[in-house]
């Protein structure tokens, strides 16, 4: 049990942290605006496991089936939510036959 509330915790967390770093990849500074949405799988997980820096809270008192469930459906939509973000952004890459500086791929 302990293994499974720590392994959807964990999906949560990089959820929120892949989306954190998408938002702040595609708009720059612009994406602190974007801060609090994206830490909503991660809260979210915290909130319905109790566990972690939301576990004192205690708000909910949900079943351990239910509640991995509803986290793993929330972490789900943040990785979801990562796709539109990344989906337009411009990757440059390095031509260095040019000597134009960017970025390397791969």
């Amino acid at each position: 049990m302990v293994l499974l509330e720590t392994a959807v915790l964990l999906l949560g967390h990089v959820s929120s942290g892949m989306l954190i770093g998408a938002c702040f990849y595609r708009y720059g500074v612009r994406g602190l605006y974007l801060l609090l949405p994206a830490l909503i799988p991660a809260a979210g997980t915290e909130l319905l496991l109790s566990a972690g820096w939301l576990g004192a809270v205690r708000l909910l008192t949900v079943p351990l089936p239910v509640a991995a469930l509803v986290s793993v459906l929330l972490a789900a939509a943040g990785f979801a939510a990562t796709v539109p973000v990344l989906r337009r952004t411009v990757i440059r890459t390095a031509n260095p036959a040019a000597n134009q500086p960017g970025w390397a791929i791969g």
